[in-house]
Order: structure tokens, then C-alpha cells, then sequence
């Protein structure tokens, strides 16, 4: 089984070694067939290669490990729509798509890659099934939709018919548009034929990478039945597609090829490569044959197609790890050719690089296409003033001292010290010095200080005087002719004082305030009558004060100088349910909204406000009215969307009536979901007594502050009207709310207290203390009176109530700059009760920090509510790995040293220094030092190969001693030996040392103590070595006499092993070993180890034992044909070897344990096989032979066995008999060239029994030896030699 091909459950041995005899399949066209067949092709691993399928689902390759496809996902065709139109500055577009999987999909992924870039004007769907009973009645909403809309550009996500039909009806009422095309039918040939497709305007769209396939279009258009035979399939592909008769003579044959487009069938030539070049590689073909195995199992053929990588056409193709090519798309457009249209490339979108490219000879599309911006662009001298739509602003001019000297710009510039501008000027400038001078029409002197003052100061009084006095004029008429009361004109003759009165009218100046007999105005409910009462209420400054009127504009000081609020405006509602999602870990809701302008707003609020942090699974609309034809239609598709996602949160933006419509629907399929209210329903008490109102589920929601006013129940409960009276508000009320008769008996009077919230007549309370609290500061009021004066203009009552800051049932309140009340909002949940809901507060979102706050007695909420997310929460020790889909994402183990400690974390953090975490770690923590202990299982075998070792050197010594006068002993040359017996043990010894916790001392003593005593060792065998060299090889006199002169056994050792000291001295003085933290750059083990100090001191300390023991190897290699009986030879060059061949091994696993503490059970282990090896050649044999068979190995054997040989060597030997005078005599016998007094004679043995000459014994000539018992040997006092 291939390794990248997963499956949850393992697939048995019947299905991997599966050889069904179809091995691939080429297609399908659409996605939706495309994955049914992909899930059943997947169990069986057969390979599926499309070449139109282009659902981002099918990329998942562990749901559909078998498809491939030649071209790309989806998931690009929407970033290459929102290029397009970013590149020819279309911001406001409308969007018409189909309701299936393929538009909705397409429709949510340019809904989230346009944010901030594109806007959408309007967003309309069409039935997916032509035989829709409403087809038509769709088509022409949306097509009126359209002609009433601003945007110039339509994109159309639909199939070829429905795109057909809507044109048609364009046609109809001569409408043109650009149309931006998907792909399903950018490349539809059949339209580019219709009647009057030039009147529809200019139309663009994307197709994937289209080529000509060589001799498609001879072979379509010779194909026909063979003469006399009739195809069947050929006359029914001509009836679907050109709606003509079955019968051959209604259609011409070469209409057939009319039907076909040719670049469009450039893809499947390309899946059928990719298949080919696939097959090819697995059955292992050449030019002529294939020698693979044809009934393969098709898993291998799926590999070897997804690693293709072939050229056609001078292009280059490979899958991607998902199965998709990533070239890129053509950008076409259908260019006018008479009365029809012709599909032309004109540009490209490459993947690669992410952009739109116009080809060269295509430019001048840029200057001929119309704009569709919500707004024009702001030339320079404005600015752009940001509205709640992203892509929508006005121009607003820059004000004197500011300017803008580009197009677009969000903010005007400040001019610099020295420089002005005048309101919407482009660059600031100098000022310019005016004045009225002498020489104008108007001359007047170049103003000074002076001359300022006096300008004003004689203007003023010079024309106050005069009008004072028409004044005083004036009001000696009015005494005269109209004071007809004698009292009065008495009292105003007392004011009659011309020149007081001249004078004081011309010292200051009254003025009289407006003063309406109405202060205030309470209300109103809907912020569309507020905004139109206060346009009017603020021309006087009459305060007005609202407890639900929550839109933004009235927050504009400015428009609405006079209105007030007691709640928060609308755009923090966003903030609150974006809020609310986040705290319960909502990222993955649906979103359905009225199509009003309450809906819209409040849909675009949160969009905004919830980018990057939730995601909508659909967004649905819904008509505002409730008359609208198919709103039960409607309501049925939004309550199918809503079954059918996956999203276990839906935001409901609607108004009650709506919402009870779509909540029946839910009932009747038993479909729960958590339910987030907006601000219209969600403390509407008639749908909390629905019936089956239990069965939705959950349901949560925001509203103003609530509470109870005391007394208020009781008021209502006795509202009625006075006997004998009538009240027809009540009435009317009534009649409106419950829907009863206006009769007084129809409705009892305790059911106008149901239909009322008495929470939510709480906000009323509010304004009106607000009001209250207001008009106690203006009119000065204590316990008893008021000092002020009643009759005060309104405007003094506005800043008295924006001023109050007052505390009622235990909250304090107050209003903000903008008049508005910031407190926040209650958080809702409809708890059930019996066969109902009750409104119960749960939580708070205040203002002033911005975020949900759950009362403690309901914290248990969050435990019971189900999760919504796209993605699993990561956890501690995993960082998310975004995907497009900002909620999206996978979870990736953080690396070593990096760590997340809690959920959900962006990124990885690193470890701070000393610290260090594992792969998938959720915190960091100090390093764990790690060495050799005593109690570990490998020192524990260390120590017992050390102390065997260590036993086996005693008792070597032991019997080496015992039997010191035995033959074998002796001629083991008992001195080096016991020296090379205390060497082995102090090399022993220095594996004890690699074991517990290293210091820099026992560092130093570990290469000290081995150095040492292993250089003992081998320095022993080299004087060994060098002996036997010396009596058996050394066939030259002189070279033989020269050589002996070197031979010095324990100067030779004290040379021999003082080099080695003088090498550790060195290393020890300049750069000594010492204790170091090793770490291998992995894991959170750093391991306590010795560093060498130096490399060159520890390759010079081996290299020096090495260059010994192969000095030995080399001088007994040179001996190896000496009598085994008489040397060590055999056994010196198998130990070298041995030892050799161990340190060889050792340098690159040493080298490769560089940072671990293996390092030290290396070179122990190392130093304990040369030790052995020491051990089993030179000693424990010996100890055999002396133990077991010494009898075989007596002297007198010894001697028989020597002489045989030499006895077989000289019968085919010409002797000749050397004289002490140098003269050469034939002789018979042997003789070695004498070495002196160390080795003076070798024995014979006697042909005659009776010889009795005595002899100087080999073995003990080093110790002057001379054993009388021996007899039979004759002494030579000649030298003898050898000559073959």
C-alpha cells in the first residue's frame, strides 16, 4: 500500500491485492458526479482522472485518494474573479448564483476572498432544477434586480441554461451589463450563438488552460455510420444539444463539430497523457515493448500517475500532493463576430504569481470598459470619508490647511508651518498679503494695529448710535398712540428716558431666547421616526430622548444635535454577537437576514466585525414583507440550508414575524440548532409561547438593559377606563396587539398586561429619569422647591441632561459625547419552561471592557452547549496551520524548543535559554542531565568485563609465578610479561573511571591512566617483538650486530612508554580535557561527557599506541616462518591485528556518537576488546598449556620437534661452515648468526648417544642460565649459515 493512501480503517488483503480489469476511469464532467463516483472508486483505490471536476472537496485525499484532475481547485477560481476585477477597479458588483453545491460553494469562496476588496451591491439565487414550478418568476426578479442596481458588473455563478433564460429576459428590456462568467459557462459555445448576444455588453470569465488537440477536428468532422449502419449515439448527442430530430436528414453531420469545442476538449487529451505517461512508467515501457506485469493492482497505477511529470504541447504538467494541477486559468473574453460571439484569450491568471496579466496585444480592453465603484474615485483635494460598507465612501474636500495631492487617499494632509490651502486644494501654498489699497475700486490705507481697532470700535458704535436712536424714536410712537391702557402706559413711560436709554442701548446688546411651551420630547420607538422628529426638534434645540432608537446616524452631533438615547447605537450590537461567539468558541455559523435596511445594516455590522474571527458556513436572505409571494418558498430554502449545514450556530437578523415562520418550518423537520437573536426578537414574548417552541433548541440574544419599574404591573393590571368612559387607545391597542374585536367584552383587560415586557418598558423609566435628574440641575431643585426660572430656552435642558450622571436601581448612567447611553447590553437565554420559553438573564456585555461576562450562577452554561467550529481547538502543544478559510486550519505539533501552553495558539514560541520541550510539548523545562551511572545496565556490564578482566590478570600473574622455571614461562619471557600483566591492569582499571558522573580530574585521569598503561602493554610485545626479529631474522652480520646493539629490554621500555608520557604531559598542560554539557541538538537530555580539550592531543595519544602495535605486527610478520616452538610470532600479529582493527571500528562510531555519553561506552567497550584480546592471545593460552599439558611441552619434546625440523630444512640444504675468521667450509648441521652473549648456541641433536658436550639453553640466555642435566647436544665453535 502506497504510503501517502490513508483510510480509517485498514483495509483487508483482498482489497490491496485487488486486480479488477478496468484500471482507470476518465472523468466525470461535473463535480457532483465526480464525487459520488470518487467514493466508491476510493474503496478499491482505482485511478479517476478528470478534466472539468474542479470542487475543492475532491482534493481531500483522505476522503478521495484516488482522483486526480488537470486542472485546478475552485478555491482559485475565486481569487482569480476577485484579481479580475480588482484590476479593472470594479468594486461594487452584483452576484447571481445557482442553489446547488457547486454555486453555493463558489459563492461563499468569493464572498470571503473579496472582503475588504469587493463589495456586493445585491446577492440573488436561482433554483438549481430548470423544471422549478417558479423558474421563470426567479429569473425575471433577478433580472429586475438587476436593471434597478448601480453595479455594472454581474458575476454569474450559474449552469449555461439558467444563464440563457436570464439573458433572454435582459435582451427583452435591451439591458447590458459586463458579465463576469465561472467556469461552467465561460466556454459554453451554445450561447455565444444566441439571438442578439451583442446586445448584452461586454462579457469575461475564466477557463482552465485550453489547447488544440492535432486532428480532433478532422476525425469529429469526418465521423459518421458506416454506409448503410446507424449510430445511435451520434443522433441523440445531436438532438440534446441542437434540438433536432433523431432522423440523419434533419441535421447536417458537420453540425456535430459545431458542437464541440475544441479547446475545451483540450483537456481530456491531457488527462488521457497524464494516464498514458503513467501506465508507461508502472509497465516499465521503452520504444518497442513493456516488461512490466499488466494485471497490476490499481493502487499502482494511481502512484505512478501522480508522479508524472511530462511536456505537451511545450507545456509542462505535474499533480500537487492533492491530486490537482496548478497552472492557472486563460482569462477570455467573448469578442462580437457579426451576430454571434467568438471566445478569445486575452489574458492569463497564473497561481504562481497570483495576478491577472493582459496580453500585450489586449491592453486597450483597460480603456474601453465602464467603472462600477460604489463611489467615484476621490480626485485630489478630498479625501475619502469611510461608510459601514467597505467599498463605499464619499468625497469629502479638505478643509483650509489640509490638502491631498493623489487620487483615493483615506486622509488629508496637514500643510506645513508657512504654507495654507483653501477647502479642497491639492497642495498648500504661500500666503498671500491683501488689502484694500489706494488704487482699488474700494481704496482704503494698508491696515495697521491701530487702524484695526478703529475699524470695528467706530463701525459698531457709530451704527449702534444710529439705530438706538430710531429705537428710541420708535418707542415714543408706540407710548403715544398705543399704550391704551393707562396703567401699563404708565409703567412703560417710566422706561422713556431718550438719552439713558441711547446710552445704554449703545453700551451692550440683548438677546431673546426661544422658549416653546415644550421642553421635551419622550421618544421614538423605531429609528426611523426619531431621525425624522429630531431632524425638526433639533432647528429649536428641543431635547428629545429615546429608549430604543439604536441607529448609528443618530449619533451625528452634528445632524442630531439635540437627540439623546438611553441605549448603545447599533454598530456595537456586531461587537457584542462576534463577542458572544467567541466566548462560547463559536467560529463556524450560518447567517440569515432580512432584506430591509434594519437587516442589511446589521448583516454588513457583523460581517465586518467578525472578520478573522468567525466564519459564515451560508449567509441567507429573506424578504422583508411578509406578503412577498414565495416567502414560504423562501422560507423553506433557508431552513434547507439550514439542515444541510454544518454550522450548529445561525444567527437570526429578522424580525419576529420571520423568525416565526422559519422556527415553524424547523419544528416540522425536528431540526435543533443554537440560535443567536438580534435585537428585533429576542425578547419578543409571543414567540417564547410558540408551540413546540422547546424543540429548536437553544436560544440566545442581546438586549438593552432591562429591569422592572416598581409599581408598573400593578398600573397595568388596573388600566381601564373610568365608568362610563371609553378609551379607545386601549382599544385600539388591544385590537392591534391581540387581534380581538373593539368591544370592551371581547378582550379580557388583564390580556393587555401579557402582551406587554414589562422589562422592557424598564428603558422608558430610564429616559424619563434621565429627563428628570436634567431638568432638577436647570431649575436648581432640592427636597422642597425649585429656584430656577420655568421658563428657560430648551437648549439650557439639552446640556443639563447630557450632562447627568445618575445612579438608579443600583446601576449608574450617564450619556456620552455622542448623547448616547454606553452601558452595554443583557445577555439572553429563552429557558424552558413547560411547554415554553422564559426570557432569563444570563450575562452582561459592557462597554467599557468589550467582552461577555456569564453570572456565576449560570457558568455552568458553557458546558451544555454544543461546539461550532470548522476546525478542532489545537491544543496546548499544537499551533495552528491556516488555511484560506481564516477559521479554518490544521493543527501542527510544535517543534523542539518551541512550546504552546494553552489552546488555539497562531504560533509557536521558543524556549527560553536553560529550557528546552519535545516535539509537541506544552511547556518548556530545564535540561536532564544525563551519564554513565552506576546503576545503568551498560556500566554495570562495563564494570563486570572490568573485573573479569581484572581477575584473569591475577590470576595469570599466579601462575606465571608458580611456574616460572617451566619451559613454556620461560620462553615467554616471564620479565616483559609480568610488565605487560601490570599495564593490562592499569588499562583495566581505566574503564572504572568512565563510569559515574565525569569531572575535569577524572577526565584528565581517563585518557591519562589508559594512555599509560595500555602503551605499557604494547611497548612489552614490541621488546618481545624485537627479540625474536633479532635471533631469527637477522641473517646479515653486520646488520645483525648493529641491530643487537639496540636491543635494551627495559631501557626500551622506559623509552617506549616515557613518549607516551611525554605526549599526555602536552595535551594535559596546553588544552586538557574537561567536563562539558553535550547536547545533540534534540531532545531534553544534555549528557555530562569529557571533552577531549583537544582532538589533537587524543589522535596523537592513539595514533602513537597504534604506530606500536603496528611496529609489532610488522616486526613479527617478518618472524613468521621461525619455528613456532621458539616464538610469539602467531600470536603477536593476531593480538595487533585484533587491536588495530578494534580502534579502527571505533574512530567513526566515536566521531558519530560526538554528543551523546556513548561516546564513553565506546572507547570502554574499545579498550576493553584490545585488553581481551591482549588476554586470550598472549596469556590464557600459555596458562593452558602450562596447567593441562605441560607434558607434551617439556624441554626435552621441545628439542625433538626442533630438531626433526632442522633435520628436514638441511637434507635439502647446502651447508657451508663459517669461520670465526670469516671463511665458509661446508659443514653439516645449522647454525644462526650468533647474537653475542644473549643467545650463544643453538642445540642439535647428536647422532651419537654418547655425546655429552653441555649447552647453553635458548631460552634462559637472556638470565645466563646454563642447565648441566642436558646431554646428546653437541657445542659448536663454529658459526654455521644456510645457503639454499
Amino acid at each position: 500500500m502506497p504510503p501517502h493512501i490513508h483510510h480509517d480503517e485498514e483495509l483487508s488483503s483482498d482489497y490491496t491485492d485487488f486486480r479488477p480489469p478496468i484500471k482507470a476511469l476518465l472523468g466525470e464532467r461535473y463535480s457532483e458526479l465526480s464525487i459520488a463516483i470518487a467514493k466508491f472508486l476510493s474503496l478499491y483505490l482505482v485511478a479517476q482522472i478528470s478534466g472539468s471536476s474542479s470542487s475543492p472537496v475532491l482534493s481531500d485525499k483522505l476522503r478521495y485518494p484516488s482522483f486526480m484532475r488537470v486542472i485546478p481547485s475552485d478555491i482559485y477560481q475565486a481569487q482569480a474573479l476577485v484579481r479580475l476585477m480588482s484590476h479593472f477597479s470594479w468594486n461594487w458588483v452584483g452576484v447571481v448564483y445557482g442553489d446547488d453545491d457547486y454555486g453555493r460553494a463558489a459563492y461563499q469562496s468569493f464572498m470571503q476572498d473579496s472582503v475588504g476588496k469587493i463589495c456586493a451591491d445585491f446577492e440573488k439565487v436561482l433554483p438549481h432544477y430548470l423544471d422549478h414550478v417558479d423558474i421563470d418568476k426567479h429569473v425575471k426578479d433577478v433580472a429586475q434586480t438587476i436593471r434597478k442596481s448601480e453595479a455594472k458588473v454581474v458575476l454569474l455563478i450559474l449552469k449555461p441554461e439558467l444563464v440563457e433564460k436570464l439573458f433572454k429576459e435582459m435582451i427583452q428590456t435591451n439591458t447590458s451589463r459586463i458579465w463576469i462568467a465561472s467556469d461552467t459557462w465561460s466556454m459554453n459555445r451554445y450561447l455565444t450563438k444566441m439571438k442578439d448576444i451583442n446586445k448584452m455588453g461586454e462579457i469575461f470569465g475564466f477557463s482552465f488552460s485550453m489547447g488544440i488537440a492535432p486532428g480532433f477536428e478532422d476525425y469529429v468532422k469526418n465521423l459518421r455510420p458506416t454506409p448503410g449502419a446507424r449510430n445511435d449515439f451520434i443522433e441523440e448527442y445531436k438532438q440534446l444539444r441542437l434540438n433536432c430530430a433523431l432522423s440523419p436528414s434533419t441535421c447536417a453531420v458537420d453540425d456535430l463539430l459545431n458542437t464541440v469545442d475544441l479547446r475545451e476538449a483540450y483537456r481530456e487529451r491531457v488527462a488521457i497523457y497524464a494516464f498514458a505517461h503513467g501506465l508507461r512508467a508502472l509497465l516499465k515501457c521503452d520504444e518497442n515493448a513493456c516488461s512490466g506485469d499488466t494485471n497490476f493492482p490499481p493502487w499502482q497505477l494511481v502512484e505512478s500517475i501522480r508522479s508524472v511529470n511530462f511536456t505537451l504541447d511545450g507545456n509542462s504538467y505535474s499533480f500537487d500532493e492533492n491530486g490537482d494541477f496548478t497552472d492557472g486559468y486563460d482569462l477570455i473574453m467573448w469578442k462580437e463576430n457579426n451576430d454571434e460571439r467568438i471566445i478569445e484569450i486575452v489574458g492569463k491568471f497564473l497561481l504562481k504569481n497570483g495576478d491577472v496579466e493582459i496580453l500585450n496585444q489586449f491592453q486597450w480592453i483597460s480603456n474601453t470598459l465602464s467603472k462600477s465603484k460604489c463611489p467615484e474615485s476621490c480626485p485630489p483635494g478630498t479625501a475619502k470619508n469611510q461608510s459601514k460598507i467597505s467599498c463605499c465612501y464619499n468625497c469629502v474636500p479638505c478643509g483650509e490647511g489640509n490638502y491631498t495631492d493623489d487620487w483615493d487617499q483615506p486622509e488629508c494632509l496637514k500643510c506645513r508651518d508657512g504654507l495654507w490651502s483653501n477647502k479642497g486644494d491639492s497642495k498648500c501654498m504661500p500666503f498671500q498679503e491683501k488689502y484694500l489699497e489706494w488704487t482699488d475700486s474700494y481704496p482704503i490705507a494698508l491696515p495697521s494695529d491701530h487702524l484695526c481697532r478703529a475699524q470695528q470700535a467706530v463701525y459698531g458704535l457709530g451704527f449702534t448710535l444710529c439705530v438706538s436712536c430710531i429705537l428710541v424714536k420708535a418707542y415714543r410712537t408706540f407710548l403715544a398712540f398705543m399704550a391704551f391702557d393707562p396703567d401699563r402706559q404708565h409703567t412703560l413711560k417710566n422706561l422713556y428716558k431718550p438719552l439713558i436709554n441711547l446710552v445704554l442701548l449703545t453700551g451692550g446688546q440683548d438677546y431673546t431666547d426661544f422658549r416653546p411651551p415644550i421642553k421635551v420630547l419622550l421618544g421614538e420607538r423605531y429609528s426611523e421616526l426619531s431621525i425624522a422628529i429630531a431632524k425638526l426638534l433639533s432647528l429649536y434645540l428641543v431635547p428629545q430622548i429615546s429608549g430604543s432608537s439604536s441607529s448609528p446616524v443618530l449619533s451625528d452631533k452634528l445632524r442630531y444635535p439635540s437627540f439623546m438615547r438611553v441605549v448603545p447605537s447599533d454598530i456595537y450590537q456586531a461587537q457584542a454577537l462576534v463577542k458572544l461567539m467567541s466566548h462560547f468558541s463559536w467560529n463556524w455559523v450560518g447567517v440569515v437576514y432580512g432584506d430591509d435596511d434594519y437587516g442589511r445594516a446589521a448583516y454588513q455590522s457583523f460581517m465586518q466585525d467578525s472578520v478573522g474571527k468567525i466564519c459564515a458556513d451560508f449567509e441567507k436572505v429573506l424578504p422583508h414583507y411578509l406578503d412577498h409571494v414565495d416567502i414560504d418558498k423562501h422560507v423553506k430554502d433557508v431552513a434547507q440550508t439550514i439542515r444541510k449545514s454544518e454550522a450548529k450556530v445561525v444567527l437570526l437578523i429578522l424580525k419576529p414575524e420571520l423568525v416565526e415562520k422559519l422556527f415553524k418550518e424547523m419544528i416540522q423537520t425536528n431540526t435543533s440548532r443554537i440560535w443567536i437573536a438580534s435585537d428585533a426578537w429576542s425578547i419578543n414574548r409571543y414567540l417564547t409561547k410558540m408551540k413546540d417552541i422547546n424543540k429548536v433548541g437553544e436560544i440566545f440574544g442581546f438586549s438593552f438593559t432591562m429591569g422592572i419599574a416598581p409599581g408598573f404591573e400593578d398600573y397595568m393590571k388596573n388600566l381601564r377606563p373610568t365608568p362610563g368612559a371609553r378609551n379607545d387607545f386601549i382599544e385600539e391597542y388591544k385590537q392591534l396587539r391581540l387581534n380581538c374585536s373593539l368591544s370592551p367584552s371581547t378582550c379580557a383587560v388583564d390580556d393587555l398586561l401579557n402582551d406587554v415586557d414589562l422589562r422592557e418598558a424598564y428603558r422608558e423609566r430610564v429616559a424619563i429619569y434621565a429627563f428628570a435628574h436634567g431638568l432638577r440641575a436647570l431649575l436648581k431643585c432640592d427636597e422642597n422647591t425649585c429656584s430656577g426660572d420655568t421658563n428657560f430656552p430648551p437648549w439650557q435642558l439639552v446640556e443639563s441632561i447630557r450632562s447627568v450622571n445618575f445612579t438608579l436601581d443600583g446601576n449608574t448612567y450617564s450619556f456620552d459625547e455622542n448623547g448616547d447611553f454606553k452601558d452595554g447590553y443583557d445577555l439572553i437565554m429563552w429557558k424552558k419552561n413547560n411547554d415554553e420559553r422564559i426570557i432569563e438573564i444570563v450575562g452582561k456585555f459592557l462597554l467599557k471592557n468589550g467582552d461577555v461576562e456569564i453570572l456565576n450562577q449560570f457558568q455552568w452554561i458553557s458546558n451544555t452547549l454544543s461546539k461550532s467550529k470548522c476546525s478542532e481547538s489545537c491544543p496546548p502543544g499544537t499551533a495552528k496551520n491556516q488555511s484560506k478559510i481564516s477559521c479554518c486550519y490544521n493543527c501542527v505539533p510544535c517543534g523542539e524548543g518551541n512550546y504552546t501552553d494553552d489552546w488555539d495558539q497562531p504560533e509557536c514560541l521558543k524556549c527560553r535559554d536553560g529550557l528546552w520541550s519535545n516535539k509537541g510539548d506544552s511547556k518548556c523545562l530545564p535540561f536532564q542531565e544525563k551519564y554513565l551511572e552506576w546503576t545503568d545496565s551498560y556500566p554495570i556490564a562495563l564494570l563486570v568485563a572490568t573485573v573479569i578482566g581484572l581477575v584473569l590478570v591475577l590470576i595469570s600473574f599466579i601462575i606465571f609465578y608458580v611456574h616460572r622455571n617451566t619451559t613454556v614461562i620461560k620462553k615467554a619471557y616471564s620479565t616483559m610479561s609480568c610488565f605487560m600483566l601490570l599495564g593490562l591492569t592499569v588499562s583495566f582499571v581505566s574503564v572504572i573511571m568512565f563510569i559515574g558522573k565525569p569531572s575535569d580530574h577524572l577526565c584528565r585521569a581517563q585518557q591519562a591512566v589508559y594512555g599509560l598503561g595500555f602503551t605499557l602493554c604494547v611497548s612489552c610485545i614490541l621488546v618481545k617483538a624485537y627479540r625474536t626479529f633479532l635471533a631469527f631474522m637477522a641473517f646479515d652480520p653486520d646488520r645483525q650486530h648493529t641491530l643487537r646493539s639496540l636491543y635494551k629490554p627495559l631501557i626500551n621500555l622506559v623509552l617506549l612508554t616515557g613518549g607516551q608520557g611525554i605526549i599526555l604531559l602536552f595535551w594535559l598542560v596546553f588544552k586538557t580535557p574537561f567536563r562539558d554539557l553535550k547536547w545533540p541538538d534534540t531532545g531534553m537530555i544534555k549528557y555530562v561527557v569529557c571533552d577531549e580539550g583537544t582532538i589533537v592531543g587524543f589522535v596523537v595519544m592513539h595514533g602513537y599506541i597504534a604506530l606500536l602495535a603496528f611496529i609489532c605486527f610488522f616486526l613479527a610478520f617478518k618472524s613468521r616462518k621461525v619455528p613456532h616452538d621458539f616464538n610469539d610470532t602467531g600470536i603477536i600479529i593476531f593480538s595487533m591485528l585484533i587491536h588495530l582493527f578494534i580502534w579502527l571500528c571505533f574512530i567513526p562510531i566515536y566521531i558519530d556518537r560526538n554528543k551523546t555519553n556513548q561516546r564513553h561506552i565506546v572507547q570502554a567497550s574499545a579498550i576493553l576488546a584490545s585488553n581481551y584480546g591482549i588476554m586470550f592471545c598472549h596469556f590464557l593460552p600459555k596458562c593452558y598449556i602450562v596447567l593441562w599439558e605441560l607434558s607434551e611441552n617439556s624441554r626435552a619434546l621441545i628439542m625433538s620437534r626442533l630438531a626433526r625440523r632442522i633435520n628436514d630444512d638441511t637434507a635439502n640444504a647446502n651447508i657451508n661452515v663459517v669461520n670465526e675468521d670469516g671463511r665458509t667450509t661446508p659443514d653439516s648441521g645449522i647454525f644462526c648468526l650468533g647474537v653475542g652473549t644473549s643467545i650463544r648456541e643453538i642445540s642439535t641433536v647428536s647422532i651419537d648417544p654418547s655425546s655429552t658436550t653441555p649447552t647453553m639453553d635458548l631460552f634462559n640466555a637472556d638470565r645466563g642460565i646454563i642447565n648441566p642435566t642436558v646431554s646428546h647436544h653437541a657445542r659448536l665453535g663454529q658459526r654455521h649459515t644456510t645457503r639454499n
